[in-house]
């Protein structure tokens, strides 16, 4: 009998040593993936941020000669924290900002009674400005009215931000005075296109610092309670189903391309699936558009590909802003291809949108020196459309668009084929 009890307590022993071995890894792995996941929607934000505010040179050189507290209170510091209140609200984002490198006019240095606070030696330079600034209002809310900063509490001193010194996308975790945090960055131009430092969206780290160290004073409970293992065992399982609710969640949300903002090539075919069942069963017409980018790898070849990521952006913006009083979705089909899905249009209006487009990507004025047919970038489009029945499925829309593409590039480009 002794025996056994004792190889039971051995048996609950190595189930509970393994067991918490096995939530340890879990934990760790769990954390790794929400802090990649996080950091790539942060990044996706910031990028979506930085394309919607416009900044101009003037302005630009106003918020560098202007105090903190006067900065709080500008027309350009309320507009950018307009832009970025519902993504503050909907989020555990706390900051959101631009900064930029000073490079020789430095208002401030770190004076003898300051160096701790920015882990610098006397007379360093003060050479990183926050040229805008929002707060959380749940941070405010929680801490008071926001207080009068000292104008110098608007710099700090930096030597090892990289990413300050040519444009970055993507995400880092780090630590300031004001704390740590998972943030996305984006680069930041002005509307002449000058590069002039990266918007940056910050979510509190310590959140996932508390979560760990409450879920480790759990698993040390559960270690020296080994008799309610079978209750953990459950938990973990528990902990596990949660984790595919949220990787499905965060599935639910991948459905923007990263860089223009639109669907993507999954999420658009998806959304036209579903809109042919929806036109199927009310008889009504279906369009399709397909654009493609005149002559797209040679601007990459020649201008590069961060200029190419512009021109991307641009015209994913001219397609949205066609569409706005109609039925419909864009979406990034490839590197250089864009697919408007239209509902219930009209062949008139379907003509009018076309005709927006062509107008609107000539009023961007987009050089494009090495393409053989216009000093101007264009486009070319396919356009199909239908009232989808028994006889053919979508795909057979989709063929006729693209054939209409292929006619429009086969025709000489920057032109239009309707069928």
């Amino acid at each position: 009998m002794k025996v056994n009890k004792l190889r039971g307590k051995t048996f609950v022993l190595i189930l509970g040593v393994m067991y918490l071995l096995a939530i340890s890894f879990g934990a760790w792995q769990h954390q790794s993936e929400l802090k990649k996941t996080l950091g790539e929607g942060l990044a996706s934000t910031a990028q979506i941020i930085s394309d919607s505010f416009n900044l101009s040179p003037s302005e630009y050189e106003h918020l560098l000669g202007i105090t903190y507290n006067e900065l709080i209170m500008s027309d350009l510091n309320r507009r950018f924290n307009s832009l970025v209140k519902n993504t503050m609200e909907n989020s555990g984002v706390i900051y959101v900002y631009i900064e930029a490198s000073l490079h020789d006019d430095y208002k401030h240095t770190v004076s003898e009674s300051d160096y701790a606070l920015y882990d610098a030696n006397e007379g360093a330079p003060l050479n990183i400005i926050y040229l805008l600034d929002a707060v959380n209002n749940r941070l405010l809310n929680e801490h008071g009215e926001r207080r009068a900063l000292l104008d110098k509490e608007r710099y700090y001193h930096s030597l090892n931000k990289e990413y300050l010194k040519k444009p970055f996308s993507g995400h880092l975790i780090h630590k300031d005075k004001w704390g740590s945090y998972i943030t996305g960055i984006a680069p930041f131009y002005l509307t002449d296109g000058t590069y002039v430092g990266v918007l940056g969206v910050d979510y509190d780290y310590s959140i996932f610092e508390r979560s760990m160290w409450s879920y480790w004073v759990f698993l040390t409970f559960f270690f020296m309670i080994l008799i309610i293992s079978l209750y953990f065992l459950y938990k973990h399982i528990d902990l596990n189903h949660k984790r595919k609710e949220s990787i499905e969640k965060l599935y639910e949300v991948s459905n923007i391309d990263f860089l223009t903002g639109v669907l993507n090539r999954r999420a658009i075919w998806s959304y036209l699936e579903n809109q042919w069942s929806k036109c199927f069963k009310n008889k009504e017409n279906i369009s399709i558009i397909i654009i493609d980018i005149d002559y797209f790898k040679e601007y990459n070849d020649n201008y590069g590909h961060l200029a190419g990521d512009k021109i991307l952006v641009k015209i994913s913006k001219i397609l949205k802003g066609a569409i706005l009083d109609y039925d419909g979705e864009v979406g990034r089909y490839g590197g250089d291809e864009f697919l408007i899905i239209l509902n219930n249009c009209p062949l008139d209006a379907l003509q009018e949108i076309v005709e927006k487009i062509e107008r609107d990507i000539r009023c961007a004025n987009i050089e494009h020196a090495f393409s053989p047919i216009s000093s101007r970038q264009t486009l070319s489009m396919g356009v199909a459309t239908c009232i989808p029945n028994e006889d053919h499925d979508l795909y057979h829309l989709f063929d006729k668009a693209d054939k209409s593409l292929y006619k429009a590039k086969r025709y000489g480009r920057n032109s239009t084929v309707i069928s």
